[in-house]
């Protein structure tokens, strides 16, 4: 039971000097960003259209067929691993995902005896037009957590409505996150998922190749989450994006020079033939960065 605890502190620490763009909690893979885009983005954009699982499957969009896979790199070296489809139908967008994060091998600081933890989440997706632009999308999701010899499972769900009017050029979005039940938990104690609700809003200016997006997260718990970001995409082919949000004041340490560019994520990507590959950057000040590698192929 002493590693057991000594892990589950281990992992608490990490997210909670790592993910404050986020809640803490013990299933925080729930609502982790699995793509470079997501992470340039901070978590943030659900209200624009994306070929990129995010948190909101209701602004996917594809023509046919779209495989995607990529490696993330977090602090403390622990590495994430993604890879998804989604594929066009008669009804809509179908889509499957698998996301894990190894948090690597620790050791007791008293018996030095080492143990390793890991998450696995699946997650299933559905995504349809009800009404000329009003977008409707659904996530069913499986997580599998290990820490050493003891396991925790959990079933939740994922709803997500997008719109837009101006011609297209102002996109609304509302999603709630996580809404399920623990299975099985690690032991007595029953820990909460980390339940969120989301409004998007993005507007794409006519003399501006990009998108302005501004996102407002409520967590069970009363925790809030502002997230400002741009997406720019001046020839379809090469995209740039930077955002940051009111994070960054948990992770600045007082000093100007210091915390300028704490809390800013950054992306990149670029488009050639059928291949996208993105790029993703997140500064967590101290904590270090968060580095990600993503490449998406359509079938068309």
């Amino acid at each position: 039971m002493k590693k057991l605890i000594n892990l589950v502190l281990y992992i608490l620490f990490f997210f909670v000097i790592t993910t404050q763009i986020y809640s803490q909690s013990a299933y925080n893979i729930l609502i982790q960003p699995s793509t470079a885009r997501n992470i340039a983005l901070s978590g943030g954009g659900i209200s624009t259209p994306t070929s990129s699982p995010n948190s909101n499957i209701a602004t996917i969009e594809v023509n046919n067929l779209l495989f995607g896979t990529g490696i993330i790199f977090y602090p403390a070296e622990i590495v994430g691993n993604s890879t998804y489809f989604f594929k066009k139908t008669k009804t809509g967008i179908i889509g499957c995902e698998l996301f894990s994060i190894n948090y690597g091998t620790m050791e007791d600081g008293e018996t030095h005896q080492t143990f390793t933890a890991k998450d696995i989440l699946l997650k299933v997706h559905y995504k349809t037009k009800i009404w000329n632009s009003l977008s409707v999308g659904m996530s069913i999701n499986y997580l599998k957590s290990n820490i050493e010899n003891y396991t925790s499972n959990v079933v939740s769900a994922d709803f997500g409505l997008r719109t837009s009017v101006l011609e297209r050029r102002l996109m609304m979005s509302v999603s709630a996150q996580n809404l399920g039940r623990v299975i099985k938990s690690y032991g007595q104690t029953i820990e909460q998922l980390p339940e969120r609700y989301i409004l998007g809003l993005s507007y794409k200016p006519i003399h501006f190749p990009g998108i302005l997006s501004l996102d407002f997260q409520q967590y069970k718990g009363d925790d809030q989450r502002f997230i400002g970001a741009i997406e720019f995409n001046p020839n379809g082919k090469f995209q740039l994006r930077i955002s940051t949000g009111d994070h960054r004041w948990g992770l600045t340490t007082g000093s100007f020079w210091d915390d300028v560019f704490t809390g800013i994520a950054f992306g990149a990507g670029f488009t050639v033939s059928s291949t996208t590959i993105d790029i993703g950057f997140q500064n967590f000040g101290s904590a270090g960065f968060v580095n990600v590698l993503s490449i998406k192929y359509s079938i068309k």
